[in-house]
């Protein structure tokens, strides 16, 4: 969990580290803010963790192909990941303003091509925040 004071500050860091620029910035920051104000880290540390499977086993489906017998079992655990992702998703945003909820929900979470597409990029950029965490466990867990 991360507890720093400003989740701005959080964000600006994890960019810096990766030397790369949020594209659901504010998205990123919403789901982190929400986390921490409703007590659910927990539930936000299983979305970094199935963000970070979804966005390799996604990778690896895109580079091997869906249709061998070798992929046939990752294909299936995307499906039920994926799943799983859009549950955690909608249990943190639940208890968000009207405005924020409607908004994630059709960007990310309706079952349009587009919003698939922005749900996987907005994974890998949640895979950023995983990996912040496990690289800088003392800066991503205590309070400044």
């Amino acid at each position: 969990m991360i507890l720093q004071s400003s989740v701005e500050e959080v964000i600006s860091e994890i960019e810096k580290s990766g030397n790369r620029k949020f594209k659901f910035r504010q998205e990123v920051s919403s789901l982190l803010t929400i986390s921490q104000e409703q007590n659910m880290s927990g539930v936000f540390d299983d979305i970094l963790f199935f963000s970070k499977f979804l966005s390799h086993a996604y990778a690896v489906l895109n580079r091997e192909g869906t249709t061998s017998e070798t992929t046939r079992p990752l294909q299936q655990e995307f499906k039920t990941t994926l799943e799983k992702l859009h549950t955690l998703l909608r249990t943190l945003i639940k208890e968000a303003d009207g405005l924020l909820k409607q908004d994630f929900v059709s960007r990310f979470l309706n079952m349009k091509p587009e919003c698939m597409e922005n749900l996987l990029a907005l994974a890998n950029e949640l895979t950023w925040v995983k990996n912040y965490q496990l690289d800088t466990p003392n800066k991503a867990t205590q309070k400044k």
